[in-house]
């Protein structure tokens, strides 16, 4: 059988499941905590933990960034948080480097100035930061740094041709530009021709409307195809974009500072669509619900799930061309972006989409495990409204998606993070956007991957992607695109971890076995 529940993990004939099962003696949490738990003490991450102190400002801090850059840059209005600017002193360029890069509580310790340190001993009530962090270091070279940012790539659904896709990043995700074009994520690149005498996008679509030869340099197949494209806002664009990140974690699942894993994770971002609030989010509703927001336009769910499966279809290819066997994933699209429509049909119509993709395409998985967060409930009513027929196995949980692609990594297995973002980090590089001055709600789950690990590496100006210069980093899937061999060889980013084989160590079978899997629940 595919399905199964925590508990059986222990006892599947995937020796990943088992292998983590043994990896920890107590439970996962339910959820992230955003806590950093040393003995019996707890440090809230979201709002005693000042930038200063987040693992990342030391990460870039050892990898050289300027501090004399004092600029910052808006993501959304006046009101918004201003989000710093990262420039360094000298861009990651050598791949002989072997100068090494420590995250410890001591070398942060070494970063403040005494009386800063002692201001924010006093207020987390501590001696030394050993006493947040823990007392161990996470170690890497600069060589390594490197070949990680190498390989971020980013991926495309049908409507974002590669080649246009970067010209559209090297307008819209410009320092000068991000607030600009955030605040006007809602308008359609058609209206945005409309007043192309002040808006380079809208300059460019221009240019692309009138000439052919242009349009078809940049991508599009056909007029028709441009179209669609142009109808669309920036935001609903967002949709069909993932950018792929391969990174570790400096922290375990109790935010204390642990060695290098054997393997990296391939930290996978994607915004949901957007139902909640704003020009696009009434635009969204429309496309789909009747003015009451409570019910589906006849057939217009269909619509919505085929929209979904696409998005998901982009992130699934994604692992396979990265060679991954064992993703991890949370709910996007299932939170805040809801906003008041019928929830519970929307949360269906995602995991309809999910499943139907596992149960169509075979990935190259072995296990897929999935917390819906709020929709695990709508989940397994969707499981037991039909028998299923994977392509892989599905671990269906409630335990913490981050923790849960740790412990895969950290016994060599090739795991993927598939978590929530937002428009800025996709179509604009502000990958974690709030990672080092958000706090309360504005430090959710992705903030809390950028401000523990090494994922800050896909921000713009650290990325060149983000520059519109790396065709070759950017891959686009079109709707008829089927599962291709993996590219394993990618994911690897040096002689330590290269191996072909999907797991390493003495783990048994490698990548799933052949056929497909019927499904039988069991258990509550």
């Amino acid at each position: 059988k595919d399905y199964l529940l925590w508990s059986d993990t222990e006892v599947s004939d995937d020796p990943a499941n088992k292998s983590i099962h043994d990896v920890f003696n107590v439970p996962f949490p339910a959820c992230q905590q955003y806590q950093a738990k040393c003995g019996d003490r707890t440090f809230d991450h979201r709002n005693e933990i000042p930038s200063e102190l987040r693992l990342t400002y030391l990460f870039l801090n050892e990898l050289g960034v300027d501090p004399r850059k004092h600029d910052v840059i808006r993501a959304n209005s006046d009101k918004a948080a201003a989000l710093p600017n990262v420039s360094f002193r000298s861009q990651l360029a050598d791949p002989s480097d072997t100068s090494l890069i420590e995250i410890s509580a001591k070398r942060l310790e070494k970063l403040c100035s005494p009386a800063r340190l002692k201001d924010h001993c006093l207020k987390l009530k501590v001696d030394s930061l050993e006493e947040v962090y823990g007392t161990q270091r996470f170690v890497i070279t600069r060589a390594e740094v490197l070949a990680l940012e190498k390989q971020i790539k980013i991926f495309t659904g049908r409507d974002l041709p590669a080649e246009f896709f970067l010209k559209l990043i090297s307008i819209i995700a410009r320092d000068d530009l991000v607030q600009y074009y955030s605040e006007h994520r809602d308008v359609t690149l058609e209206a945005m021709a409309g007043v192309c005498d002040r808006c380079e996008l809208g300059k460019l679509v221009l240019q692309l409307q009138e000439d052919s030869s242009l349009r078809r340099c940049l991508g599009f197949g056909s007029e028709g195809a441009m179209r669609r494209t142009f109808e669309q806002s920036l935001m609903e664009l967002s949709t069909q974009v993932c950018v792929a990140c391969p990174g570790y974690l400096f922290v375990d699942r109790n935010s204390q500072i642990i060695q290098k894993a054997c393997k990296p994770i391939l930290f996978l971002s994607a915004a949901g669509i957007n139902f909640g609030v704003g020009p696009c989010a009434a635009s969204e509703r429309s496309k789909y619900f009747y003015s009451d927001s409570r019910r589906f336009i006849p057939g217009c769910q269909i619509d919505l799930r085929e929209r979904i499966k696409h998005l998901y279809d982009v992130l699934f290819l994604a692992c396979q061309r990265f060679g991954i066997t064992h993703p991890t994933a949370i709910g996007i699209g299932m939170g805040n972006y809801l906003g008041n429509v019928e929830k519970y049909k929307i949360i269906v119509t995602y995991h309809e989409a999910i499943f139907e993709l596992l149960e169509a395409k075979d990935y190259g998985f072995s296990t897929f495990y999935l917390n819906s967060g709020d929709g695990h409930y709508a989940g397994r009513g969707v499981l037991l409204s039909k028998s299923w027929s994977f392509k892989c196995r599905v671990c269906f949980h409630e335990k913490d998606g981050l923790a849960l692609a740790a412990a895969l990594a950290g016994k060599g297995f090739s795991t993927a993070y598939i978590h929530p973002t937002d428009f800025v980090a996709v179509m604009q590089g502000c990958a974690g956007n709030r990672w080092a001055c958000g706090t309360g709600r504005e430090f959710s789950a992705c903030e809390a991957l950028v401000a523990s690990s090494t994922a800050i590496l896909a921000r713009s100006n650290i990325c060149s992607i983000w520059s519109g210069l790396s065709q070759s980093r950017v891959i686009c899937f079109t709707s008829s695109e089927s599962a291709s061999p993996r590219e394993r060889s990618e994911y690897f980013v040096n002689a330590a971890f290269s191996s072909s084989r999907a797991f390493s160590g003495n783990t048994g079978e490698v990548g799933p076995r052949g056929g497909s899997f019927t499904f039988q629940f069991r258990g509550k």
